[in-house]
């Protein structure tokens, strides 16, 4: 049994990175139904590695902007020892690196929702969605992703587990409106769990990045 879900996994997986993120959404939530509500991981996983790719595009910038830096004060001096047209160019071109790398930085996380508005976005769409129903929605502790050092600031990893009572139909509803707010979330974990058909208790992880340790207001 376990090799059957292992390959109907992987089998979900090719079809996942083919679709669009509303239609895996839908999609792999209609599986988990299917298969009478089995635990399942696919669709956070889905989403993990996307978030987990950024984080990685996030550090990498920040290291890259810190050699760029580097490499910044090295020509510096070499100006004030010769100041030779060629150096000044470079200065120029590496500065306009630096300006590259912080629009990629400011890009990465932007549209992020922010940490502190979280819980109340959440209990919001659901105390306005008469389908669902809310059971428990707490805070996880705050990972930290990159130290602060003196490339830097650092950056944290902040979480929320949500925990409601709705049927199919509903929660596919609510889980669209989440990805029609104007924030993103990063996606962990979806566990989809049949308790008294048609009705299922669902446990959804969700997490935001920040520069900020403390959830400044939670």
């Amino acid at each position: 049994m376990r090799e059957r879900l292992r390959a109907l996994g992987e089998r979900a997986a090719g079809w996942v990175e083919g679709r669009g993120r509303r239609e895996r959404l839908l999609g792999l939530l209609a599986l988990v139904a299917a298969t009478g509500g089995i635990w399942w991981l696919m669709l956070g996983s889905a989403w993990v590695d996307r978030t987990a790719a950024a984080e990685v595009r996030i550090a990498d910038a920040r290291e890259a902007q810190a050699q760029v830096a580097e490499e910044v004060n090295e020509l510096a001096t070499r100006l004030e020892q010769d100041p030779d047209e060629a150096v000044r160019t470079e200065i120029r071109e590496i500065r306009a690196r630096i300006d590259e790398l912080t629009a990629e930085l400011r890009d990465l996380t932007a549209d992020l929702i922010p940490p502190d508005r979280m819980k109340q976005v959440l209990r919001r769409l659901l105390r306005t969605d008469a389908g669902t129903r809310l059971i428990a929605l707490r805070t996880r502790p705050t990972q930290t992703i990159l130290e602060p050092d003196e490339r830097g600031p650092g950056i944290y990893r902040h979480g929320v587990e949500l925990v409601f009572e709705a049927d199919y139909g509903a929660t596919t509803a609510w889980l669209e409106r989440v990805e029609d707010l104007p924030w993103r979330f990063g996606w962990q974990r979806l566990e989809y769990e049949v308790i008294d058909h048609p009705r299922a208790r669902v446990t959804l992880r969700l997490f935001t990045l920040s520069g900020h340790e403390d959830w400044l207001g939670v």
